[in-house]
């Protein structure tokens, strides 16, 4: 039950309703297991909080807020939510759809990225936000890792974007002081961050573009715009330092592309896309053209 050995929870029933098959990964906050629907016998995700963790009210909070946020999102390129309860210890629990993919990370990671799929991942992940924006909500962990890919026998891909472990409305998106990784850290990914969320002022739509914008640039170069020794220092570059434009890594691009990328990195967000639909359309004019 506890966060040092999640192994224990396996083959234990959620809820009186899913069977625990095998652990898939665990986190700060919780594990994530393979589950089986005891009536159905449908392979789902059971994400299950840590047991000590039962006692702190804003890890709870924090779980079930997740909880919330999914069942309101329902987009295909987004993880569909199934259910949610209290474990018989009184551990909150959250069931979405069991996805058996890779994430982009480990394609990347592979050197088997191409243009084509760069332009695919993009295009979709940019439609899914734009869902997740128009419901007044910031995801704030835009990464690799949090983009599952799928290809199908003809080359094509599809992706799914999930964790909403850290999502936030607008109208509440400042940081508390309890809103920190296991590091320390302002909640979020470092390389990924904006400059307005490695602050931890207010957030919007425009801080996840920022992070499109550097996962882009990382598809597109094989490297980050902003890197470092460690993630402090990461993060003090991203909050005093200009990202490079693309083209100073890319002689080769057209520049309308470079101009979506360069846009999405513009350190003041009042100069960057606004939303992702308008990056999206950038992209969607410079591939017809």
């Amino acid at each position: 039950m506890s966060q040092l050995d999640p192994e224990a929870d396996v083959g234990t029933m959620v809820g009186g309703k899913y069977q625990l098959v095998r652990l898939l990964g665990s986190g700060a906050s919780g594990a994530v297991y393979e589950g089986r629907d005891g009536v159905t016998r449908d392979r789902v995700a059971v994400k299950l909080l840590h047991g000590e963790l039962l006692l702190s009210d804003e890890h709870v909070a924090r779980f079930l807020k997740e909880a919330r946020t999914a069942a309101t999102i329902k987009h295909p390129g987004i993880v569909a939510f199934l259910d949610a309860g209290r474990h018989d210890d009184g551990r909150p629990y959250l069931v979405q759809e069991f996805l058996h993919g890779e994430n982009l990370q480990e394609v990347m990671d592979r050197s088997e990225v191409t243009l084509p799929m760069i332009f695919d991942v993009s295009t979709q992940l940019l439609e899914a936000l734009d869902v997740v924006h128009s419901q007044g909500l910031v995801h704030r962990d835009i990464k690799p890792e949090n983009v599952l890919m799928f290809f199908g026998q003809y080359g094509d891909v599809k992706i799914k974007l999930v964790d909403f472990g850290i999502v936030k409305s607008e109208s509440n998106s400042r940081e508390s002081d309890g809103d920190i990784t296991e590091t320390g850290l302002t909640v979020g990914t470092p390389h990924y961050m904006s400059p307005e969320q490695a602050l931890g002022h207010d957030v919007d739509a425009r801080s996840d573009i920022w992070s499109v914008g550097v996962m882009l640039f990382e598809m597109l170069t094989g490297t980050l715009p902003i890197d470092g020794e460690s993630p402090y220092i990461v993060l003090a570059r991203v909050v005093s330092s200009k990202p490079p434009s693309i083209r100073t890594r890319r002689e080769d691009l057209p520049e309308w592309l470079v101009g979506v990328v360069d846009g999405a990195l513009q350190r003041d967000a009042r100069s960057r896309w606004q939303t992702a639909k308008e990056m999206n359309d950038a992209l969607a004019t410079g591939l017809k053209a």
